[in-house]
């Protein structure tokens, strides 16, 4: 599971690249980085994936919060 979780993070990572406004590739790295327990990266993604108007799901939103 591991390794599908980094190969998600490196394609929404060149993504971004791509297009750096791209909010569902944040939200994406939110969901990842939260798996992985990377929690401040998971919070910083999570607010940028809102920053660029996507609506992130309140399941995630409410985990997330326990991280701020």
């Amino acid at each position: 599971m591991s390794g599908l979780i980094d190969e998600s993070i490196e394609a929404n990572l060149k993504v971004i690249e791509l297009d750096p406004n791209f909010a569902i590739a944040y939200n994406n790295l939110a969901i990842a980085y939260l798996e992985k327990g990377e929690y401040d990266k998971a919070v910083e993604n999570c607010d940028k994936a809102t920053k660029f108007g996507y609506e992130v799901a309140p399941e995630i939103l409410k985990e997330i919060e326990k991280y701020r």
